[in-house]
């Protein structure tokens, strides 16, 4: 059965490459904070919404997600048993630290080193040992994470309106396992990428309302590293290098104050995938880039993606004076989904249901959240590549301490 390395998305995140939500009170309201921003990861959300905080911050926040994913095919031809796989239990770890300083009245400077993107996935090659090598166990396993270091300005140019930007440096590794040719196949790479957030961020007089928008700008990273795979003859290595761009995405979003306590969050994010197509490798050495001319298709990373749009609403209900529950809920697409869905991390559109508290102790702010996604199962039929059911779900768990000095 032929397979291809068409296996970088989300882990069940229809975000493509990055995550959902930084932040632990962003996370816990659903990710609908672009009209908020009000705390250390406005750095992601909206720039300007820095300009609403008092004095000087430090932030650390951490979060951990688990997926699980699936995949059942059941085949008529005897001669081939039915898969029925699905991934090792994995812990995804990333998280976000960042100071912030106000220097002038109305400016704030500040930087963040935080993970816009972290997916991959690990079969269990047992499972699919009847397409991979003749029986054999092979590896079938994918990391994909890009960490960030912004520093960033926002302004207040009078009481209603705040506009913020931040200069990001992205570095990204890239680690492969896969079976090309009949033979195990690995790369191992990474690389470094320059990109933009801006943010606009608008309070009415009455402060009941504030509306927010922001933009990212695209990125590339060109990926250099290693490749290794025993199918040639000669040299079982080469150097090698893949160039991998990231979208441009546009958001905006609306936070409400109905009443004293209550705070009510509702986003728009609009993300460019389509700019994913094929991501092609280019060898050093002669003869594997010989081979790559040939079986060309075995070592492309086709992708062929859509545009997603993600709609995601929060609440927040200040409970006590330093006690707030929070809550949400968001709807990814996938940019993969239907006849782009690929194998190895089979990226899904889902819903997503989250939750939280928060507490404040002096000077001291503490916030927990929860996320779980629900994939929605996708049916794919002959030729696809990857025929049956996919489906899998991902929970998901953050805690961020921020301390005011």
């Amino acid at each position: 059965m032929y397979i291809n390395l068409s296996i970088i998305n989300g882990i069940l995140f229809g975000n493509g490459f990055n995550l959902n939500s930084i932040g632990s009170r962003a996370a816990s309201m659903g990710g609908a904070y672009i009209g908020l921003a009000d705390d250390y990861s406005a750095v992601f959300w909206n720039p300007a919404g820095l300009t609403q905080l008092k004095g000087r911050t430090l932030s650390f926040y951490i979060t951990d997600a688990i997926p699980s994913c699936t995949w059942d095919w059941d085949r008529e031809d005897p001669y081939y048993p039915d898969i029925h796989a699905k991934t090792e239990t994995r812990h995804y770890l990333s998280g976000l630290f960042a100071y912030y300083k106000p220097i002038k009245r109305h400016l704030t400077a500040g930087i963040a080193v935080y993970v816009p993107s972290d997916i991959g996935t690990k079969w269990n090659g047992y499972e699919l040992k009847n397409i991979s090598l003749d029986g054999i166990y092979a590896e079938w396993s994918s990391r994909l994470k890009v960490i960030a270091i912004s520093p960033v300005l926002a302004y207040r140019i009078d009481r209603t309106l705040a506009i913020g930007a931040g200069l990001n440096f992205y570095y990204g590794t890239l680690n492969l396992k896969q079976v090309v040719l009949y033979n195990q196949y690995s790369e191992s790479s990474s690389g470094y990428g320059l990109g933009f957030t801006a943010g606009i961020l608008f309070t009415p007089p009455d402060e009941i309302l504030s509306i927010g928008l922001t933009f990212k700008s695209g990125y590339k990273i060109r990926f250099k590293g290693e490749a290794e795979s025993s199918f040639l003859p000669g040299d079982p290595e080469s150097n090698f290098s893949r160039e991998i761009p990231w979208p441009m995405s546009v958001g905006w979003g609306v936070a409400a104050k109905p009443v004293d306590g209550l705070t009510i969050t509702t986003d728009f994010q609009w993300t460019n995938w389509s700019v994913m197509e094929v991501i092609t490798p280019n060898y050093e050495n002669a003869d594997w880039q010989e081979e790559y001319n040939i079986y060309r298709r075995e070592f492309d990373i086709e992708l062929l993606w859509d545009h997603t749009l993600q709609v995601r609403l929060g609440c927040e209900y200040q409970l006590k004076e330093r006690i707030a529950l929070r809550g949400g809920y968001y709807y990814d697409d996938s940019p993969n989904s239907g006849i782009r869905l690929n194998f190895l991390l089979p990226s899904l559109p889902h819903h997503g249901i989250t939750m939280g508290i928060g507490w404040r102790a002096g000077s001291i702010q503490y916030d927990f959240g929860l996320e779980y996604l629900m994939g929605i199962k996708q049916k794919l039929d002959s030729p696809n590549l990857y025929p049956g059911v996919h489906g899998g779900n991902t929970l998901s768990s953050n805690f961020s301490i921020t301390y005011r000095f």
